[in-house]
């Protein structure tokens, strides 16, 4: 294997989904990894191409949200005086994923798809939403697995932290015995 690279992908939180996307695509690409190397809350993956990499690099962020960092610096001169530069993509991967339940702009958002935007259910009004990402703060919520203790008049489920029948704050019908729920200023919001 060649210890030649043009490109560093640096990737920073990032998941196994993420990491698995990424060899894929140079499988698919026929872009050879030089070397990699591991960091306390990531990994470099040295590559042969850096226009695969700033591609990856833009793929990733649209696919799994975070942000891209993408900077070159000269690397020497080839024999004709062309000027050689490297490439690093810096890749922070967000802290939420597909399937989780996030609080952005005051709406509780089961996530369906990350990028710029937030896109998903508003748990509050089980309606599509999206949220502009960028420069909002979003947080996760825990989401609880707990029994649902009474379907009528109101749906209630056994709180995960007080072990009390308490009404959902935001009902559906279910024929489940086992819901998922998160909580919001003590409010018990159903998550699925």
């Amino acid at each position: 294997m060649s210890q030649y690279y043009e490109a560093v992908l640096q990737l920073r939180n990032a998941r196994e989904d993420i990491i698995d996307f990424i060899i894929s695509e140079t499988k698919a690409r026929g872009v050879s990894i030089a070397k990699t190397k591991r960091h306390k809350n990531g990994i470099d993956i040295y590559l042969s191409s850096k226009n695969f990499a700033v591609s990856v690099g833009k793929k990733l962020a649209a696919k799994f949200g975070g942000s891209l960092k993408i900077s070159t610096r000269l690397f020497g001169m080839s024999r004709t005086g062309e000027r050689l530069y490297r490439v690093s993509v810096l890749y922070i991967a967000s802290e939420y994923k597909e399937g989780d339940v996030v609080l952005a702009d005051g709406k509780i958002i089961r996530v369906r798809n990350i990028g710029k935007f937030v896109c998903g259910l508003d748990l509050k009004k089980w309606k599509n939403t999206k949220v502009l990402a960028k420069g909002k703060k979003i947080e996760k919520l825990e989401k609880f697995k707990t029994q649902v203790s009474k379907n009528y008049p109101f749906l209630e489920v056994i709180h995960p932290k007080t072990y009390q029948s308490v009404k959902v704050e935001n009902p559906k019908e279910t024929k489940k015995s086992r819901v998922c729920v998160v909580i919001l200023n003590e409010r018990v919001y159903l998550a699925e």
